[in-house]
């Protein structure tokens, strides 16, 4: 029911989570609502023009005032700013994508979280690792340590250029440039979790976050 990805920048997540998204709203019943949520409005933006740049022209209908998408089985896709918690307290959401998630605000996970309560809604939290001290670090070491209803993914550098979403020789320049961005992983990661790195020194180990 609720999953939370800790992902590398620019491995798919937000693609992936998009197509889930619309899936949902298509299994859904006239009213319903499907929210994705960023940390601050010029980011939901995106992910709107993303999502009509992807769906065919005339299966849908956009208000770009309100970043609303109108599906042909009348429900509804909602793009959101997590910036303000206060207004995102009362609809009734049968599924949500928080983006950037580490970025956003607790409050407003409290906020999602009382949205889908009535529903027994769904939720994917993406984004980078941002250190330790943020809710979704806490949220996901509680996944990963097997709480009911929840489960927890992890995508590295690596993944991403196995599956030919990320170029394997930008992935060694940014290692070069930043390399405490993408050389290493934020905590020491159990063997099951994540393969483990040959001795040589030839392969990039796990990159993590920006």
């Amino acid at each position: 029911r609720i999953v939370i990805i800790e992902a590398t920048t620019k491995c798919g997540k937000t693609v992936a989570c998009l197509v889930w998204l619309v899936e949902c709203a298509l299994r859904g019943r006239p009213g319903d609502q499907f929210w994705w949520l960023a940390p601050v409005s010029i980011q939901a933006r995106m992910a709107f023009d993303r999502l009509q740049r992807f769906l065919t022209p005339g299966t849908y209908t956009a208000h770009g005032s309100r970043l609303t998408l109108t599906l042909p089985n009348h429900t509804t896709l909602c793009f959101k700013s997590a910036d303000h918690p206060d207004t995102l307290y009362g609809e009734d959401v049968r599924a949500v994508v928080i983006d950037e998630a580490t970025r956003c605000k607790e409050a407003a996970w409290h906020a999602v979280r009382s949205t889908i309560t009535a529903t027994h809604g769904l939720a994917r939290i993406i984004g980078n690792v941002r250190g330790r001290r943020n809710w979704v670090y806490r949220l996901a070491r509680q996944a990963e340590a097997g709480a009911p209803d929840m489960a927890h993914f992890r995508l590295t550098a690596d993944d991403a250029v196995q599956a030919g979403i990320f170029d394997a020789a930008e992935l060694a320049d940014a290692q070069r440039v930043f390399p405490h961005r993408y050389s290493a992983s934020f905590t020491t990661p159990k063997p099951r979790m994540i393969k483990a790195t040959r001795s040589d020194s030839t392969r990039s180990p796990p990159a993590w976050g920006r």
